[in-house]
């Protein structure tokens, strides 16, 4: 335990330096990229369970800038739109089938 006191790892390791240093350069890198894809990933939620409304409104206040904003919109809208028809589908396709087992 006393040798950790004496000596430090850029004495002892003196390659740790260069790889804290690289660490270092990537975690800045990730801290700048990340609250973009937050936002991003923010955008395609609220979009796809609220509509192609809550997209844009999302979209406008999150992701201003982003030179893809409608791309992203247009991606949102397919898959609010699948969503929307799936549940749909499920639900009429239960309510038909439950009235098919009460009418027999």
């Amino acid at each position: 335990m006393g040798f950790f006191y004496v000596f430090t790892h850029e004495e002892t390791f003196p390659f740790a330096t260069v790889i804290e240093k690289r660490q270092k350069e990537a975690e800045k890198r990730w801290l700048k990229v990340l609250p973009h894809a937050g936002k991003l990933a923010s955008v395609i939620m609220l979009g796809v369970v609220g509509g192609p409304l809550l997209a844009a409104f999302s979209a406008q206040f999150l992701i201003p800038h982003y030179e893809r904003r409608y791309e992203v919109l247009a991606l949102v809208g397919a898959l609010s739109g699948i969503l929307i028809a799936a549940v749909a589908r499920g639900l009429f396709g239960g309510i038909a089938s439950l009235l098919e087992l009460f009418s027999a």
